[in-house]
């Protein structure tokens, strides 16, 4: 089916044109392929690097793209509210949230989607691939952002800073919660008593005091609880785990969320300290 381009070339004369590139011409369809560009397919290999977060890309044209996440530039504009994005794919996906179009749906659970990619990802959770491994520590991740992010945490990157006080953190999300300190907006609010949190997750752990629920179960003595911090914490009475560590002052914690807040606690206070020297 597929002979190298540059045979193909023998036989119209084109030789000079295509002299020493590595190419592939399908005979069926009469498309011609980039051989380097197509074996990252099967190696997985990205060869463009962002050289401002780390991102690997395996096209050029998708670092171009990428590029616009950190210059700020987004040509994009939804008709309906404003909201301005990147790229078109971004755009039709966020159209869909004024629609509430949601055409793909997963054939285990039935949970739909706006976006195809979000359901790939969705299944992995019904298959349980983990296709994303660090070379570091060997942990596996169901999605590249999340290894991209994970990988930060070896190497000490942080390319999102706050325009404020200056603190560095090795994802946007992290930045984002971190300027409501500065901002004190907490956009999650529960609608059986009002009471409004920073996070998202906050809120989910909250609104579980309303229902009852308590889905997080210890395996050692089988209390439950209603968030997963909640049990984390409780399970260092039986093993004494703390890690989660703060890179500013060494204090370990049992979760994740917990680490968090007390980082933008520390942020917020060092600023504060800036101020008034």
């Amino acid at each position: 089916m597929f002979a190298t381009h540059n045979k193909c070339c023998q036989s119209n004369g084109s030789m000079k044109i295509h002299k020493g590139q590595n190419l592939l011409f399908c005979e069926v369809c009469g498309d011609i392929f980039s051989l380097t560009k197509h074996m990252t397919s099967h190696t997985g290999l990205n060869p463009f690097l962002c050289t401002i977060c780390g991102n690997r890309f395996k096209h050029k044209a998708s670092v171009s793209r990428h590029m616009k996440v950190h210059t700020g530039e987004k040509d994009f504009g939804c008709g309906v509210c404003g909201k301005s994005f990147t790229r078109k794919t971004g755009l039709d996906m966020h159209a869909r949230t004024h629609t509430g179009q949601k055409p793909f749906s997963c054939d285990v659970c039935g949970k739909a989607f706006g976006d195809s990619t979000i359901l790939k990802v969705h299944r992995r959770i019904h298959s349980g691939l983990k296709p994303y491994v660090c070379n570091v520590c060997g942990k596996k991740f169901r999605q590249s952002p999340h290894l991209i992010t994970h990988v930060r945490l070896h190497t000490g990157l942080r390319p999102y800073a706050c325009g404020v006080c200056g603190h560095g953190f090795n994802e946007n999300a992290a930045l984002k919660t971190h300027m409501r300190l500065h901002t004190g907006q907490k956009p999650f609010h529960c609608e059986i008593c009002g009471q409004t949190f920073k996070h998202k997750l906050s809120l989910t752990g909250h609104l579980r005091i309303h229902t009852g629920q308590k889905p997080y179960s210890c395996d050692v003595c089988g209390k439950d609880f209603n968030n997963r911090s909640s049990l984390r914490s409780h399970t260092t009475v039986h093993t004494g785990n703390r890690p989660y560590v703060c890179d500013v002052c060494g204090k370990r914690f049992t979760g994740k969320l917990t680490l968090t807040i007390h980082s933008e606690q520390k942020a917020f206070v060092l600023f504060v300290d800036k101020s008034l020297d």
